[in-house]
């Protein structure tokens, strides 16, 4: 992306010219060498991100970073989803499924087809966090669903999984689709508040993971503005 003086005068927009996000800029250090987080926390770090240290969050949506000659945007929700995606992986992978019991279980109307989904698929749906039984000829009562997930998204979640599981494609074969659709409906949204203790653990996080700069949908989670870039928009040396 790339800051370009609109036709009619000095306002400025974002327009996409490259690929940029997860580009580490030039001359910021491989690893370490970053300032200590300004607000008293540790270095955030990782292998395809460059140094951060959190600033604050912009918009509601936005965490605001700095790396040694670049000022970094994340999008919250993006970065969420990457985190909790890989986390899902690694516990379907080990066959260690994270759920929690609902505080109220939810009585879900579920056409016929999606009964039967749930209960051809139950192992699988409970090695994802959810656990329930039927109520009825067309109603399951929803006791347990995933960890990180938040109460009031697991029945949509749990529809648009079961309408998914009515399709050709098997359980096994829609893993990893699968798990982008919980971290999606598990993941802080745009236009949640972040306290600065969660945004940056959320970075940390971020960093941990195999591929940072993206999240599972492919979308980018960081946009990397160099500060030769800004001193140029700036009209500074």
């Amino acid at each position: 992306y790339q800051l370009q003086a609109t036709a009619g005068g000095t306002l400025l927009e974002l327009r996409e010219t490259a690929i940029v996000s997860g580009a580490v800029p030039r001359d910021a250090p491989a690893s370490g060498g970053g300032k200590a987080d300004r607000q008293g926390g540790t270095e955030i770090d990782g292998s395809r991100l460059p140094p951060l240290e959190y600033v604050g969050q912009l918009l509601h949506g936005y965490l605001v970073a700095e790396a040694s000659t670049a000022v970094v945007l994340i999008d919250q929700h993006a970065a969420h989803e990457r985190v909790l995606f890989d986390r899902i992986l690694q516990r379907l992978e080990r066959g260690e499924p994270a759920s929690q019991l609902l505080l109220i279980p939810h009585d879900l109307d579920l056409t016929p087809a999606q009964v039967a989904a749930f209960q051809q698929h139950a192992p699988w749906l409970q090695a994802l966090g959810f656990a329930g039984e039927l109520f009825g000829p067309h109603t399951i009562r929803l006791r347990a669903a995933p960890s990180d997930m938040p109460e009031g998204r697991v029945a949509r979640a749990l529809d648009l999984l079961l309408t998914d599981l009515v399709g050709e494609r098997t359980p096994d074969r829609r893993l990893r689709e699968t798990a982008a659709l919980i971290a999606c409906h598990s993941a802080v949204r745009f236009g949640d508040s972040l306290t600065p203790e969660t945004a940056r653990e959320l970075l940390r996080s971020l960093a941990a993971t195999d591929e940072p700069i993206s999240c599972p949908h492919g979308r980018p989670t960081t946009l990397i503005l160099p500060d030769d870039q800004l001193r140029r928009l700036f009209k500074r040396p």
